[in-house]
């Protein structure tokens, strides 16, 4: 994790009065905020994945102005950008249904993005009952036919 923005920068201020007094004042420099936590998926259909996710911990000393969204199919290894949002979920759609795809997401502030946090396992589009197969179909025609 990138933590250059949380450096502390120490200025000591020496006081003679008599006796020398230290005193240590910290300041936190604005930079990237953390990555956003808690990655998970909310749904699917045969051609969309619902994300959401919560805020990052640390925000850099930034307000967080929004995310990132990113997928890319796990045949491939280039990441292409869903959308950027102001909101902590998203639907992705436009998919291709039993298509494994991963989904990661993204912090950003004024000053920058965030590493991003990715789904710990791809989401598979799909429809809730599953495809019908022949089989079936078959079984209800048989049973038709001989009047069951």
């Amino acid at each position: 994790m990138d933590t250059d923005f949380r450096k502390l920068y120490s200025l000591l201020v020496i006081k003679l009065v008599s006796s020398v007094y230290l005193n240590t004042f910290h300041f936190v420099s604005e930079g990237k905020p953390d990555p956003p936590r808690n990655l998970s998926i909310t749904g699917f259909t045969e051609s969309t994945v619902g994300l959401k996710w919560e805020p990052p911990e640390l925000d850099g000393g930034s307000p967080i102005t929004g995310y990132v969204v990113e997928m890319r199919p796990t045949s491939k290894k280039a990441w292409t950008k869903v959308e950027d949002t102001k909101s902590l979920e998203l639907t992705a759609s436009k998919l291709t249904q039993g298509t494994e795809y991963l989904f990661r997401v993204a912090a950003q502030n004024a000053v920058g993005v965030s590493e991003f946090v990715e789904l710990q396992k791809p989401a598979v589009p799909k429809s809730e009952f599953g495809k019908p197969t022949t089989k079936i179909v078959f079984i209800f025609l048989y049973s038709l036919a001989s009047g069951l």
